[in-house]
């Protein structure tokens, strides 16, 4: 954004299993955000299923600026 100074990547905390709702609400205020995940295989008695799990569980990384910064903390 013009005029606005970087302030880098910030670690958000989270509630607990909020993770991919906070990066549904900073995406839709147009600010970067970064959701670490990675594949779990679960082993059912009749099936195997591939399940994506949050590697930093109550965190999400986001791109915070000065005019950003306000918009990320609400």
């Amino acid at each position: 954004e013009a005029g606005s100074k970087p302030r880098g990547w910030a670690a958000i905390y989270t509630r607990a299993n909020h993770e991919k709702t906070v990066v549904h609400a900073l995406e839709h205020n147009k600010i970067e955000c970064y959701l670490p995940l990675y594949e779990e295989e679960r082993k059912r008695s009749d099936r195997t299923k591939r399940i994506s799990r949050v590697l930093f569980p109550n965190y999400v990384f986001a791109r915070i600026t000065s005019d950003t910064r306000s918009r990320a903390i609400k």
